[in-house]
């Protein structure tokens, strides 16, 4: 009787673990994703160049502006 009960609550406590590890690996999962999406991503790299057209389109209306060199 008591092998029988000890069984059963290792079976329990197995059941558990299953489902914790089930958890574990669908989180897991969505870190890989969100990983390769970060790495797939030139986000930095995009703004550098969006701020880098800006600065360059307001030096040649600067020097339109002013009347300047080959304008």
């Amino acid at each position: 009787m008591e092998i029988e009960k000890e069984l059963q609550e290792i079976k329990k406590e197995l059941e558990e673990i299953k489902k914790e590890l089930f958890i574990i690996r669908e989180e897991a999962i969505k870190i890989e994703h969100l990983e390769e999406y970060a790495q797939s991503s030139n986000f930095p790299a995009l703004i550098g160049i969006i701020l880098l057209q800006l600065l360059t389109i307001f030096l040649l209306g600067w020097i339109m502006f002013k009347g300047g060199f080959l304008f």
